[in-house]
């Protein structure tokens, strides 16, 4: 089998930190909304934040901000922040005091260099997200950057301020650049010219599910084509082209982002109007919610990375309603985090990820470079009254199986306990597993079994 040379260098760049590293957090929608999407009374506050002089008073300190913003990415294990240097819906407001004479909103504080120097320090590295479009660029209040009319000024100046910040920071400090908007000319260019500034960066390209660009690192998958089964897995609503008209995203080379909120311009008008607080009800309901669809991300295809969407405060810190949900997530990674660390998803295992014979459901890891080993990652117990097949009859304790292609492991394990596990493999296509204990799925959210061949 032969790979394209376009394919094997986007694997020798993703492989070098970002492929290995599996989940990141994501500043959202830039400071000036008041960061991610913080709420005031019950409704999304779009540009909080009028002029300069009233965020800096209100962000006093970017260093603070970095701390915290990074503490938070450290609390779950996230490898990599993505922060946005300026986005749309902040009216281009720019993280740093910019020698870019068309936006009119940069800031006097350099809040971007304070989130490098803190991901230097931290070892957590830092993607930038900048957009490739100018299309919120006038508002009521006066346009956001002066002279910037079509798309071919507006890549003209995003390239400038690519420039000014290669110049302005460390490079090496800097792992990659996340990009959003309509990527078609004249932006085509824009990975290959960033990756010139940039010789080691990660470039990312929102649902960009095609990678024709081949200084297009990975894609990233934000939108679903219809509803995830189980409710958390998001990888079985991604399978044909969705309302965007963006394809399925490939088995490689994917990050999956979702968000627990609805964006706040699309709250109150058209046909996107949502109930407020619909999209985060799930992992407001459930605290598992959140430890299952990361798991069920990084399980279900091949390699493929989980940012976590969940609003952050201005201030870098989580609003309290979301502490239970990553709470699950931080006491999992301290016992299970060898299963999603540098491995990849199970799609290409022995072990088959999705559900099971016994009623549940499962995702599959196996380390990136040794496959004899494979985790299953069981989010969905099986089920009593569906483990009986026409031969055996449902009984009290349900039983799971997993098919192997034959192949016979050499020992199963309960990773959290360390535990061997009694198994059989009647018929010689895969493994069964009986009298389980199934607690830790309602516990932790998760059982692992470690299976070594």
């Amino acid at each position: 089998m032969k790979h394209h040379p376009d394919y094997l260098a986007r694997k020798e760049c993703v492989n070098h930190w970002y492929a290995p590293a599996r989940i990141g957090l994501f500043y959202h929608w830039g400071l000036f909304t008041g960061g991610g999407m913080t709420t005031a009374d019950g409704h999304f506050v779009p540009l909080r934040y009028k002029t300069v002089e009233e965020f800096e008073a209100a962000a006093p300190s970017p260093e603070a901000i970095a701390k915290n913003l990074f503490a938070t990415a450290r609390r779950f294990g996230a490898k990599y922040v993505n922060f946005t240097c300026l986005h749309a819906a902040d009216g281009y407001a720019v993280m740093f005091p910019t020698k870019q004479p068309e936006f009119t909103l940069k800031t006097s504080k350099d809040y971007l260099g304070a989130v490098i120097e803190e991901s230097a320090r931290t070892g957590i590295r830092l993607i930038i997200y900048i957009p490739m479009c100018s299309a919120h660029v006038n508002a009521p209040e006066g346009p956001y950057m002066r002279g910037i009319s079509n798309q071919r000024e507006a890549r003209s100046l995003y390239g400038r301020l690519v420039e000014e910040i290669g110049e302005r920071y460390d490079k090496p400090k800097i792992g990659g650049f996340w990009l959003d908007g309509g990527f078609t000319e004249p932006f085509l260019d824009f990975p290959a010219f960033i990756k010139n500034v940039f010789p080691e960066a990660i470039v990312n390209v929102n649902s960009c599910t095609f990678l024709e660009v081949k200084e297009d690192d990975f894609s990233v998958t934000e939108f679903l084509d219809s509803a995830p089964v189980p409710p958390y897995n998001r990888p079985s609503a991604l399978t044909k082209v969705n309302s965007y008209c963006i394809g399925a995203p490939p088995d490689d080379f994917n990050e999956d982002i979702p968000n627990c909120a609805s964006w706040w311009y699309w709250e109150d008008r058209g046909p996107f109007r949502k109930e407020i607080g619909a999209k985060e009800k799930p992992y407001l309901d459930n605290p598992n919610f959140l430890l299952k669809q990361m798991i069920s991300s990084l399980g279900q295809r091949g390699q493929w990375n989980f940012t976590f969407g969940i609003p952050v405060r201005l201030d870098g810190t989580l609003e309290e309603k979301y502490h239970p949900m990553f709470d699950k997530v931080e006491r999992f990674m301290r016992w299970g985090s060898e299963a999603i660390y540098n491995t990849t998803g199970g799609k290409t295992s022995p072990i088959r990820p999705g559900f099971f014979h016994g009623g549940g459901f499962c995702s599959v890891t196996f380390p990136r470079e040794n496959p004899k080993i494979c985790y299953v990652l069981i989010t969905e117990p099986p089920d009593a009254a569906k483990s009986g097949y026409f031969l055996v009859p449902p009984g009290p304790d349900p039983y799971a199986a997993f098919f192997t292609n034959g192949l016979e492991p050499i020992r199963v394990s309960d990773l959290r306990t360390g535990a061997a596990i009694d198994f059989d493999m009647p018929g010689g296509m895969g493994f069964h597993v009986r009298d389980m204990d199934w607690n830790d799925i309602s516990e932790h959210g998760v059982k692992v079994l470690k299976v070594e061949f």
